[in-house]
């Protein structure tokens, strides 16, 4: 009785100490809220706010039932008072969740230098995959890891549709028969292996050649979902043995080994060139991959290279693939937009499928933009702040005073929930619509790929690859049907993927 009596005492304690703390944290915030001119930000309604364990659980449960972004949408829908912007207790962080176009741009872009991203990505629990990259960095050492991949994203390398010609006629090739039912998903996925390897390494993985699916795809699998594991459990990794990621570790082999080849080859490779230059020898031209590109910056750092490439070829396969299939699975149900986009695709005849051509195709940018909009490829945009700031709206009575930032918190900015915001998109927000389109939209209403200097470099490349295959198969397909009553049901990974796949017929 006496043991019950200690830990009855304890608990008590334990809510007294944190309800204080709760009560003073209130106090000192509004306080300085008043001292910097802020207005409050409304608080979203919450069962436990000392923890927000009721936000937290609503999220597993959602997870867990293939229903989190429509538990996301729902949840900032019902912020008070229909705020735009708002803060939770979540662990006891504080955290802001905004769809307000003004704060995201201040966020991601006039004030970007005071929002991190590297507190929240860089952890030990990525180890020993990746420690470097562009997506882990911030400040000088961001700028560093942006310069060594920059020039290879200029216009003469995205715009070059050349190189994805072969694979694409591959593609083609072993595609199924009229008529035939089959989930478009993972031909689509060896296809942007194969490019994306091509564009990276100069040297193509090969899926779309081999009869069942490449190891390097089911190493790189394991390894997105090994990392968002990790990543959640971080804090208590200490407590799992390193043999319950045993298949994560032997995923990082897979893929380092597939990498330090092609670094070996790369630094050979440069070597010899070096050598015949000096020897006034005349050499050919240079390589165009990304590989080639860092390893001029990077000649001597084989272990920085590695990770910098890592962090590029990992999570940019998964978003391409969705981001075609899920215009695909769009199409097959919509056949009057699929005859619009064809109609478009043949209006260009006989001459080449070039960027410049693609990007005039208005129709089929469109379908493509509609498509990730209703469809996301990349959850949010989250960021903690450096330093005592704040953000121009969403505090007061009426949302128009600037809120309070403190170091420390966190800000998310969702895209399923902004890209669907009734007072940017209409009534039909929801539906799928290509024609909206036809009046341009204010661009912070709209970033699948980011806005600011963190903007990705690769938009323009994704948007060829994208806009490429889709034209390729228009012209070869008169129809695409949807075999798949089944609506779209995301499973949350690093990309939202649909849980039922992409399953269609196509007829020429």
């Amino acid at each position: 009785m006496a043991d019950l009596g200690a830990v009855q005492l304890l608990v008590i304690f334990l809510a007294l100490f944190i309800g204080a703390k709760f009560t003073l944290g209130r106090a000192q915030l509004s306080a300085a809220e008043k001292a910097n001119g802020c207005g409050p930000l409304p608080r979203y309604p919450q069962k436990d706010p000392l923890l927000g364990l009721d936000i937290v659980l609503a999220q597993i449960k959602s997870v867990k039932a293939h229903r989190f972004l429509e538990w996301l949408e729902k949840f900032y829908w019902n912020a008070p008072n229909k705020a735009k912007t708002f803060s939770v207790n979540i662990l006891g962080s504080r955290q802001i969740y905004t769809i307000d176009p003004t704060n995201i741009k201040a966020l991601l872009s006039g004030q970007f230098g005071q929002f991190l991203i590297a507190p929240l990505r860089r952890n030990a629990a990525l180890l020993p995959f990746a420690d470097q990259g562009i997506s882990l960095a911030d400040g000088e050492e961001w700028e560093h890891t942006q310069a060594l991949s920059k020039s290879f994203f200029f216009r003469d390398n995205y715009a070059n549709t050349d190189r994805l010609k072969s694979f694409t006629d591959s593609l083609l090739e072993i595609l199924p028969e009229d008529g035939v039912t089959f989930d478009m998903h993972p031909y689509m996925h060896r296809w942007v292996y194969d490019a994306n390897s091509a564009i990276i390494f100069g040297e193509s993985v090969g899926c779309l050649k081999l009869k069942e699916q490449s190891p390097l795809i089911t190493a790189m699998t394991d390894i997105q979902r090994g990392a968002r594991i990790r990543l959640i459990f971080s804090k208590l990794l200490w407590a799992m043995p390193d043999s319950y990621f045993k298949w994560w570790f032997d995923a990082i082999k897979v893929i380092h080994q597939y990498i330090d080849g092609h670094i070996e080859r790369t630094y050979r490779e440069m070597a010899e060139r070096k050598k015949a230059e000096e020897a006034g020898l005349e050499v050919g031209p240079e390589r165009t991959d990304l590989l080639w590109s860092m390893a001029q910056n990077l000649p001597d750092d084989a272990v920085a290279l590695r990770s910098n490439i890592a962090l590029i070829f990992a999570p940019n396969s998964d978003p391409i693939t969705a981001y075609i299939t899920n215009s695909l699975w769009q199409v097959a149900r919509r056949p009057d937009v699929w005859e619009k986009v064809r109609a478009e695709v043949l209006a260009n005849g006989d001459a080449p499928l070039t960027f410049t051509a693609l990007r005039n195709m208005k129709y089929l940018v469109a379908v493509l933009n509609e498509s990730q909009r209703l469809m996301i490829t990349s959850l949010a945009h989250s960021r903690t702040a450096g330093v005592d700031t704040t953000l121009p709206t969403g505090g007061g009575p009426d949302g128009k005073l600037p809120i309070l930032i403190r170091k420390g918190d966190i800000i998310h900015a969702h895209r399923n929930a902004l890209f669907k915001d009734k007072d940017v998109w209409g009534e039909d927000a929801e539906e799928f619509r290509p024609e909206r389109w036809e009046q341009r939209k204010p661009f912070w209403s709209f970033i699948p790929f980011g806005g600011g200097p963190r903007r990705c470099p690769a938009e323009m490349l994704v948007l060829a690859q994208a806009s490429y295959v889709v034209a390729r198969l228009a012209q070869k397909y008169s129809r695409i049907e949807s075999r798949d009553p089944e609506p779209y049901v995301p499973v949350v990974r690093i990309t939202p993927a649909n849980k039922n796949g992409v399953k269609i017929a196509l007829f020429k």
